[in-house]
């Protein structure tokens, strides 16, 4: 025999509430209800295995209950972390994350944007200009929170990171050490504050700088680019790489020649990921502040869903630098 799915009307009945209410608590998080009748009506809908209908909750709130999160890819294991770090936030708030990837590499098409329906996009990183024209058409304004190395200054909300000091001092110590062949590991198409960072530290050394380029961002991207460009041109002392993703295929490349870390060459990587600390070599690295990051984008997130018209809400963060054995530091 087949289970009679349980609706609003049921759980109204059972609990002696109006259906208005228990489709407001159930629906809204933010409604202004008692924290015991709350509890209550979760309760009974997660006894009897309530499953809302969508389409039903979205015409009658204006509300589908969902956030977008926009992000260039998964295959970095940073990106893989913020994603999940937001997921963590909307949901204990009682939201549905679904993700959406917005880019390939350079050179490769976006693929097309259509209206979201979400309640709300937090994009990590700099999507392309169209999607967030789109996001914020006069046809639909969706709220719309940037985090990560910001690029667009005027964007309404954002949670910045500012890798450009931290990065300065990351090159600085590298040439601390006495090592003068200091190299910039870093994707092709990547243009921003460590890159920047590290440019203006060799110049002020009077040191000539040496930037690597990698054909893509994936570790084994990584790992054949550097090869071959050691089989070229010899290694350097040092390199100070654009994430840990690379600084873990640049640790690789080394081992395979026989090098040393960091005896032969220094490394220091950007991000903070766990999978460093599985490295035979401790890896030094900048250190995100993600989760900090994801509970700032989620607060302003709500309060632009509340408050359309509210004040931009920006602020900067500061990562750290965590020195390790493979830059010389015991």
């Amino acid at each position: 025999m087949l289970k009679k799915n349980v609706n609003i009307n049921d759980l109204a009945t059972r609990l002696g509430l109006s259906k208005g209410s228990v489709s407001r608590i159930l629906n809204d998080p933010q409604a202004p209800f008692a924290p015991e009748t709350r509890r209550r009506v979760m309760a009974l809908a997660a006894e009897l295995e309530y499953r809302p209908n969508a389409i039903a909750r979205a015409l009658a709130t204006g509300q589908t209950g969902s956030v977008a999160f926009w992000i260039r890819d998964l295959a970095v294991a940073y990106n893989a972390h913020v994603a999940q770090a937001f997921e963590t936030q909307i949901e204990a708030a009682g939201y549905h994350l679904f993700i959406r990837l917005y880019g390939g590499g350079e050179g490769k098409p976006f693929p097309q944007m259509t209206p979201e329906n979400a309640d709300g996009i937090v994009t990590h990183g700099a999507p392309p200009h169209g999607w967030t024209v789109m996001a914020q058409s006069d046809s639909r304004r969706v709220p719309l929170v940037l985090t990560g190395a910001i690029l667009d200054p005027e964007a309404l909300d954002w949670v910045g990171v500012d890798f450009y000091g931290v990065s300065r001092t990351a090159v600085e110590h590298l040439l601390a050490s006495g090592r003068r062949r200091v190299a910039l590991l870093t994707p092709s198409h990547q243009c921003d504050d460590r890159r920047l960072a590290y440019l203006e530290v060799m110049a002020e050394a009077d040191l000539a700088p040496e930037v690597i380029e990698t054909d893509g961002e994936s570790r084994s991207a990584v790992r054949r680019s550097l090869a071959e460009y050691i089989a070229a041109h010899g290694h350097p002392e040092a390199m100070f790489c654009h994430n840990d993703d690379a600084a873990i295929a640049a640790s690789r490349v080394l081992v395979d020649l026989g090098l040393r870390i960091p005896d032969d060459v220094a490394l220091i990587g950007c991000d903070g990921i766990e999978d460093i600390e599985y490295l035979t070599t401790p890896l030094s690295t900048i250190v995100l502040p993600i989760d900090e990051m994801c509970a700032l984008a989620w607060r302003y997130l709500k309060r632009r869903m509340q408050e359309p018209d509210a004040p931009p809400q920006r602020i900067t963060l500061q990562p750290t630098l965590a020195l390790r054995a493979s830059s010389g530091v015991s």
